[in-house]
């Protein structure tokens, strides 16, 4: 017997007991015209998150009971494996990527850089403005994201996109609770207090009670509606499961990322029955409102799960897109679904809208483009058909790269294949989700005529997309300027090259984990006239395979200078083991040094890490290792006289130019740390060029 199928097993364990604990109101009746809708949209938790989806690690008896009397739905898709362009999708009915978010919006020159506009336009369609329109109160309450962040500060409010009243955190505009700490030891503190900026009142309240807040605002927001006799529509979308994890101090345990991650979902499930006791023990609420619970990504590593499914956040695995859903509704629900189990049918977070729309009788006008198709009877179940389209996916542009494996750019889900590719097609995996939920074979071989409709259909759509438009003209198109850059590819490896213009001009390899995306431009840019300057930028911890694949790097040379920074990703727990942090680097510099026996080798530490929300502190649990890690690593390069750069030195006097996302900085930190490499490999040119 498979996992999931032993999960449908568990579940019916689950129901009975899980029943019991949702208040009941009365018999189910005939729902009313204009149902009431609640979508709990929670942030970050993994598709075997849920007690009810095979979770013995924790207990959310709350969720479980909306299962009980409810549906639970194993093949919904939302439609990006990040957190922004997951909830343009699921407010919009509409693919994130004809509005240019493909990624979690973030400060305005990073968004800039990823292509990316800065918030959702108002122009696009809404569920919310559909609903408002045809009579509906309609709140948001919770996380936003979808504009209005970091230094973006003047995008649309959040009542343009269709809201009566909103109260939101700290990625969102106008009203909003901000989180406060505390810890075991009595420690307290603030996170994310720079979004006060972002209009207000602002509340604060203790980040493992926040949850309460957003709940109690939407049961005042539902009695007034009630009061005026008017059907509502209410997001409540929680982030407690979105790291930092703040469990209440009791609940701390070991202190390992697992452990709070958990402590923190079944406290954040606690909370969530305030709403659903408030729903569940009043017969008119409870014979007249469906709620939808479902996450807007696949889990954080460390922290949720989403076995048996492959992957997590940031990919386009199973596990990073694939969510539980759970449709509740007694008066709603034909009476026969209560407590059924749907393995079988395929959703997507862009079917809801089209679908909640029709439910509540409103329309939708002709000309907005809707990509959903309306799902309403299966979502009610009434029927078990799937949609007849495919769902098609792009990965986060900054997320190439995920623990040391390069991601495929594209997917696509139809009928039982799932298969995905890089832009121009290469790369192919193609798996049968219905024998293989896991992805673990890849049968593109065995079956090409499906793999190649899959691939055509797939590419057509991304050049369909703006962003996909964008990136097919950058591939087409031919270098134009002198200094083009061009691109080298291994396994597991991309190299940013410098076009030689000039052969006897010297040339230097600059690699560096994501901080390089920062400074290394800048370098280019101080160095040009002087060198040719390539970038690695290498997301790996330090193993053997590094050692392998900067081997592989090298060949692309020959250099004069190589200026590296590791990326001490080791901090994580089980990535180095003890006792070969210092040998893999004393290693990862002789590699170099075989390959290039005459360059010169500058080392550069890595950058502090803050708190995130708060950039001004250091991260108390990570940046001692960090601190740890420059240490042992300095000690390699004295004994293999190679010369150091201090970055963390030099940006730990300057920890108001971090972002606030723990490991970024600003463009004027990245100035820094520039001139402080430019000055050292201008250096290492002189002495090299006296040497010879």
């Amino acid at each position: 017997m498979g996992v999931i199928a032993r999960r449908g097993l568990l579940f019916a364990f689950l129901v009975a007991a899980a029943a019991a604990a949702f208040p009941r109101g009365g018999r189910a009746g005939e729902p009313a015209a204009k149902p009431n809708v609640i979508l709990v949209l929670i942030d970050d938790m993994g598709w075997a998150d849920l007690s009810c989806f095979g979770n013995r690690d924790a207990r959310t008896p709350r969720i479980d009971a909306l299962a009980a009397e409810g549906i639970a739905f194993e093949q919904f898709y939302v439609n990006a494996p990040i957190c922004s362009p997951s909830r343009v999708a699921i407010s919009t009915g509409v693919y994130p990527q004809r509005w240019r978010i493909t990624s979690y919006l973030a400060h305005r020159q990073l968004n800039q850089s990823r292509g990316m506009a800065q918030w959702l336009d108002p122009k696009a369609p809404t569920l919310a403005r559909a609903l408002r329109e045809a009579g509906y109160a309609t709140g948001h309450f919770g996380k936003w994201h979808m504009g209005g962040q970091r230094d973006v500060a003047d995008a649309p409010a959040i009542a343009e996109y269709g809201f009566d009243r909103s109260l939101t955190n700290f990625e969102g505009l106008g009203p909003k609770l901000l989180p406060l700490t505390k810890d075991p030891s009595g420690g307290v503190g603030r996170i994310w207090a720079d979004a006060e900026r972002l209009g207000g009142p602002v509340t604060w309240m203790q980040r493992s009670e926040i949850t309460t807040g957003f709940v109690d605002a939407a049961i005042e927001f539902i009695a007034q509606a009630r009061k005026r006799g008017t059907p509502f529509y209410v997001n409540l979308w929680p982030d407690d499961v979105h790291s930092p994890f703040w469990p209440p101090v009791d609940r701390w345990g070991d202190g390992s990322k697992r452990r709070l991650y958990l402590s923190v979902l079944e406290n954040m499930d606690a909370q969530l029955g305030k709403l659903f006791d408030y729903i569940g023990s009043d017969r008119q609420l409870r014979e007249n409102t469906l709620i939808l619970l479902c996450s807007d990504n696949g889990p954080e590593s460390g922290a949720g799960r989403a076995a048996p499914l492959r992957g997590g956040k940031g990919q386009l695995y199973e596990g990073g897109i694939r969510s539980p859903l759970i449709v509740w509704g007694p008066g709603v629900l034909p009476a026969a679904a209560a407590g059924a189990r749907n393995g079988q049918s395929v959703l997507a977070a862009i079917d809801l809208a089209p679908s909640l729309i029709r439910l509540a009788g409103a329309g939708r006008p002709e000309a907005t483009e809707c990509d959903g198709e309306q799902m309403l009877d299966t979502l009610l179940g009434k029927s078990r058909q799937s949609r007849t389209k495919p769902i098609f996916f792009s990965r986060p542009p900054d997320r190439k790269q995920v623990d040391g494996a390069t991601m495929p750019d594209l997917a696509v889900r139809y009928a039982q294949w799932k298969l995905l590719c890089d832009y121009e097609g290469g790369r192919r995996e193609l798996y049968d989700l219905s024998s293989d939920p896991s992805e673990q074979h890849n049968c593109a071989d065995a079956h090409p005529e499906v793999a190649d409709k899959l691939v055509g259909q797939l590419l057509s759509w991304h050049r369909s997309m703006p962003v996909g438009a964008a990136t097919a003209a950058a591939e087409a198109a031919p270098p134009t300027e002198p200094d083009a850059r061009l691109h080298a590819d291994g396994r597991g490896w991309r190299l940013d090259r410098a076009k030689i213009t000039d052969p006897n001009r010297p040339r230097v390899l600059l690699i560096g984990d994501s901080i390089l995306n920062g400074y290394g431009r800048q370098v280019v840019a101080s160095l040009e006239g002087k060198a040719h300057v390539d970038l690695w930028v290498n997301p790996y911890h330090q193993s053997e395979h590094l050692n392998r694949l900067l081997a592989e790097v090298l060949d692309n040379g020959p250099y004069n200078v190589v200026h590296f920074n590791m990326g001490l990703h080791g901090w994580q727990q089980g990535r180095i083991k003890e006792g070969q942090f210092q040998p893999l680097t004393k290693a990862y510099v002789e590699v170099i040094r075989a390959k290039l026996p005459r360059a010169r080798i500058i080392w550069a530490s890595s950058t502090p890490v803050t708190v995130k929300g708060t950039p001004t502190q250091l991260d108390p649990e990570i940046n001692p290792i960090i601190v740890e890690h420059n240490r042992m690593a300095a000690e390699v390069m004295k004994e293999l006289g190679v010369p150091v750069n201090d970055f963390y030195g030099l940006l730990v006097p300057k920890l108001e130019l971090a972002r606030g996302d723990q490991f970024h900085w600003r463009t004027e930190a990245y100035q820094l740390l520039a001139e402080a490499a430019t000055k050292s490999i201008v250096a290492a040119l002189a002495e090299g060029s006296r040497r010879d």
